[in-house]
């Protein structure tokens, strides 16, 4: 079961409260501030996370390949799509967390920024995502 948490411009549907934690990172646009919230759920790990972006543009493929990157997998899925309108991405990351997990991504860029929701399960090749992943993709408002 998801509870909504109202986070900073936007609200989702998470299993636990979520923590908020942030990382300074350098991208081609230059340094940003990506802020994390973080929901684990038994061995399932629930992650909203965006960046104010400084020029207003996004990069979608680069956001995925960053995330794969970020936890050590291999894009194996993506594809192009909308969210509410906005341009997104869907990815399928395997082989994470040293082989262990696959990460069910979808990237939005929204408003001047790019939001992140992701998804981890144990397995590293799992192929499909529970249905609570897309509860939790469908919880999303951007205000």
């Amino acid at each position: 079961m998801l509870v909504p948490f109202d986070g900073d411009g936007f609200s989702a549907s998470l299993p636990t409260a979520p923590q908020r934690r942030t990382q300074d990172v350098s991208t081609p646009a230059g340094p940003v501030t990506v802020v994390f919230y973080l929901s684990e759920a038994g061995t399932s790990a629930y992650i909203v996370s965006y960046i104010d972006l400084p020029n207003g543009q996004g990069d979608l493929p680069g956001a995925i390949a960053g995330a794969a990157k970020s936890v050590g997998g291999s894009v194996r899925e993506e594809k192009e799509t909308t969210y509410n309108g906005f341009p997104a991405r869907d990815a399928r990351i395997t082989g994470a967390k040293g082989g262990r997990a696959t990460l069910f991504a979808r990237v939005i860029l929204a408003k001047g920024r790019l939001y992140q929701l992701q998804y981890v399960q144990e397995g590293g090749n799992v192929t499909a995502p529970p249905a609570v992943y897309r509860q939790f993709l469908g919880s999303l408002r951007i205000d």
